[in-house]
C-alpha cells in the first residue's frame, strides 16, 4: 500500500550555500567546484606531479600519457581531463595554484603511481573530504537545512561533529537531470528546499557537485544512501529517484535488538525493509550493521524467532540493498513464535 505525502501547502526554501562571488570574497579563490569522481585517478595525478615536477601543460601532459602510461578508471587520459584533476588538487590545498608545486608532502606519502588505493590513501581522502569548505558546506545541511550557518562554524565541522548531530536527508529530481530538491522529514507539508536553477540563478553545478559529494562519501563509508522506491512513498510534487541519504553513525555497544522488538513491535511478523527504515530513522546505524544485528538475532533467539526467505524475482533492485541475505538467499521478515 502506498504512503501518499501532500507538499501542496510546503513552504519552499532556497538550501545555503555561498555564491560563486561570495566565496571568491571570503576564501580569495575563483571556480571551487571540481569534479573528480575516481579517488585512484586524483591520488595519481598527485604523485605525479610528486615525482616529474610541472612547467607546463602540454609537457606534463605528455609525460603523464606516453611516458608513464597511467592508468585511467573509464575516461581516457588527455590534457584536459588531466589539468581538471589539477585544479582539483589545488581546490583541496594539496597543491600550489600558480606554479602546481605540492604544498602538502603529508598525502599519499607511501603510495606509488598505478598501485592499488590503500587504506591509507582513503585516510588522505577522507582528510580532504573533512577539510574542503564546498564538501564542509553540503555536510552543513545535514546539520540543519533551515539554519545559514556562518563560514567559521562551517569550517569547525569535522567527521565526530557531523556524526553526532546530523539528520536525514530526503533528496529528489525535480526540476532539473540533477538531485535540486530536498526534505528533512517525509510528512504532510514538510518544508521544500530547492537548490533554484534559472537564468538569472544558475546552480546546476552545485547539483552536480551533491552526486559528487555521495560519491564520495559512500566509499568512504562515511555516507549511506539508499532508494526508497521499495517503500512505495509518493510525493505530490514530481518526482523521480527520491532517496534517503545520511551520515553512519557506529552501532552502540548497547544497543540490543531483541529488545527493540519487544518494546516497539506487537506484529509476530515484522518486515525487515520497515524495520530497517524505523532503526536508520532513530539510529543511522548502516545498513550492514543492521543486517548483522538481525541475521545475529536469529541465531540467538532460534528457539523464538525465525527470518523468512524469498524468492529474488520478488524484489525490486533496491531491496538488494536493504535485505539481509543468508545462506545466498534474502530473508524479508522476522517471524516471532
Amino acid at each position: 500500500m502506498s504512503k501518499y505525502i501532500s507538499l501542496n501547502n510546503s513552504e519552499t526554501k532556497r538550501v545555503h550555500f555561498l555564491s560563486d562571488f561570495d566565496y571568491q570574497k571570503a576564501f580569495e579563490k575563483g571556480w571551487a567546484y571540481s569534479f573528480v569522481y575516481h579517488f585512484k585517478e586524483i591520488r595519481d595525478v598527485f604523485l605525479v606531479l610528486r615525482e616529474i615536477g610541472f612547467s607546463n601543460l602540454k609537457d606534463f601532459s605528455k609525460k603523464f600519457i606516453e611516458e608513464l602510461n597511467v592508468e585511467h578508471i573509464k575516461t581516457p587520459w588527455h590534457s584536459r581531463r588531466i589539468l581538471e584533476h589539477i585544479n582539483a588538487l589545488v581546490n583541496f590545498g594539496l597543491v600550489s595554484q600558480e606554479e602546481k608545486k605540492i604544498k602538502d608532502f603529508s598525502f599519499f606519502k607511501n603510495s606509488e603511481i598505478g598501485d592499488p588505493l590503500t587504506d591509507s590513501d582513503l585516510e588522505d581522502f577522507k582528510r580532504i573530504f573533512f577539510s574542503y569548505y564546498r564538501f564542509q558546506e553540503i555536510m552543513s545541511w545535514f546539520i540543519s537545512l533551515d539554519t545559514e550557518f556562518k563560514k567559521d562554524f562551517i569550517i569547525s565541522l569535522n567527521e565526530k561533529v557531523v556524526k553526532d548531530k546530523s539528520s536525514l536527508i530526503y533528496t529528489f529530481i525535480r526540476d532539473s537531470r540533477f538531485n535540486d530538491t530536498f526534505l528533512s522529514d517525509l510528512k504532510k507539508d514538510s518544508t521544500v528546499y530547492i537548490i533554484p536553477n534559472s537564468e538569472e540563478d544558475k546552480n546546476e553545478h552545485l547539483m552536480r557537485f551533491w552526486d559528487m559529494f555521495i560519491k564520495w562519501g559512500t566509499e568512504l563509508s562515511v555516507i549511506e544512501k539508499f532508494s526508497l522506491k521499495s517503500y512505495d512513498i509518493e510525493l505530490s510534487l514530481p518526482h523521480k529517484s527520491l532517496s534517503c541519504v545520511y551520515f553512519k553513525r557506529d552501532l552502540e555497544p548497547g544497543f540490543n535488538l531483541y529488545n527493540y522488538l519487544n518494546v516497539n513491535y506487537n506484529e509476530r511478523y515484522i518486515g525487515i525493509k520497515e524495520l530497517i527504515f524505523d532503526l536508520i530513522k532513530k539510529y543511522r546505524y548502516s545498513i550492514k550493521d543492521l543486517h548483522n544485528e538481525i541475521i545475529k538475532l536469529e541465531r540467538e533467539k532460534f528457539e523464538e524467532i525465525s527470518l523468512q526467505r524469498t524468492s529474488e524475482k520478488f524484489l525490486f533492485n533496491s531491496d538488494s540493498l536493504l535485505l539481509p541475505k543468508v545462506n545466498d538467499a534474502y530473508v524479508s521478515h522476522i517471524l516471532r513464535y
